[in-house]
């Protein structure tokens, strides 16, 4: 139990660090509008949100951004490979058109479009809610994402 303590202690940490790093490069909001980054960093994108009440940051452990972004690009572009995208046991996100060897779990395009657009959107739904106008950063693979096109419950962003 106290690993796992420490693990989110380090994680808020972690998320306050980035957030003062990338506070002072985005511009203050307008009172209609947010501004959110997307950081890749390893498994994990950080959403840092700013908006005029200040920065939040969210975490979630997707796995390698490339892949991901990859089968979310051809779900969105309807061409998908069924068979491509798998997770390991140990966690570790894989693209081969072969299955991997040893216990696997296979990620179809259509999921990781939705385990991507889950995790940008759901720290945004009151932003989306309110109608405010969303400025996107994306850095690394999420910057291949057309981030218009994400699914969210009231229609693409």
């Amino acid at each position: 139990m106290r690993g796992r303590v420490a693990d989110a202690a380090l994680a808020r940490l972690a998320h306050q660090q980035a957030a003062a790093r990338v506070s002072p490069t985005l511009p203050e909001p307008a009172a209609d509008e947010v501004f959110v980054h997307l950081v890749a960093d390893g498994d994990a994108l950080l959403v840092l949100v700013r908006s005029r009440s200040g920065v939040t940051a969210h975490e979630s452990r997707l796995g390698a951004a490339g892949p991901l972004v990859a089968a979310a690009r051809r779900a969105l572009g309807g061409k998908t490979e069924p068979d491509r995208l798998w997770r390991l046991a140990s966690g570790t996100l894989v693209e081969n058109p072969i299955r991997p060897p040893g216990p696997v779990t296979r990620i179809r395009d259509p999921q990781a479009l939705q385990q991507i657009a889950a995790a940008i959107t759901a720290p945004l739904a009151p932003h989306i809610a309110a109608g405010r106008r969303i400025v996107f950063a994306p850095d690394g693979a999420y910057a291949l994402l057309p981030l218009e096109a994400l699914p969210t419950p009231a229609g693409p962003l």
